[in-house]
């Protein structure tokens, strides 16, 4: 969770959340755009593995007020199996626009090994 300002967790899911079982009043629009890229990290034991550098951006409507947090699945096409990380926004977005930037969305970055 990169976006500045915002506290998240990070924590691989089985793609499918309780919270799917509640009803809820609102919810947030779907982002306005993905973009995927191939990538290579350094892990921590030194080294260098390949990624997918995810980037989205989450429409600026006032949906974004109940923006909780986001699942992303990615399918693995050689054996399909499903890889999913949540992320739990502690905290409120408390801006429609960052900032910092003016521009017209948020935008998340987030890299998932």
């Amino acid at each position: 969770c990169s976006q500045p300002g915002l506290r998240c967790l990070v924590r691989n899911s089985y793609c499918v959340d309780e919270s799917w079982l509640l009803s809820w009043k609102w919810t947030p629009s779907a982002p306005s755009s993905v973009d995927v890229f191939i990538d290579t990290f350094f892990a921590e034991d030194g080294k260098l593995v390949p990624v997918l550098k995810i980037e989205w951006k989450v429409a600026t409507d006032a949906s974004i007020i109940y923006l909780r947090g986001a699942e992303l699945a990615v399918l693995q096409l050689s054996n399909n199996q499903q890889i999913c990380a949540q992320f739990d926004f502690q905290n409120n977005l408390t801006f429609q626009v960052r900032p910092d930037n003016g521009g017209r969305e948020s935008r998340r970055k987030v890299l998932v090994l």
